[in-house]
């Protein structure tokens, strides 16, 4: 459960920042910082590479994919998370 736990608050992180983003118009490598540092603090595997940014003055998205394995007694078994935002300027 922690590491459900922990991809709900990274993707709600990006729901933030893509959400902040449209209005203080980051660049897509602040905002691609923003995300790693995040991922950095709830310890998951993700490299900066693996996060995509695509901005401009008229939407923000944000998007990566990452897999952990469990091992669980007798085999280890493979999760794959694909957190994702994205968000419109109104104007």
């Amino acid at each position: 459960i922690p590491l459900y736990v922990n991809n709900f608050q990274l993707q709600d992180a990006m729901e933030n920042e893509a959400r902040m983003s449209v209005v203080s118009l980051k660049t897509p490598e602040q905002i691609r910082d923003t995300i790693f540092n995040k991922a950095q603090e709830l310890a998951l595997p993700l490299s900066r590479d693996q996060i995509r940014v695509e901005a401009d003055v008229r939407a923000v998205r944000i998007s990566c994919e990452y897999d952990i394995n469990v091992e669980l007694p007798g085999y280890t078994h493979r999760l794959h998370f694909n957190p994702s935002s994205a968000e419109r300027s109104l104007f």
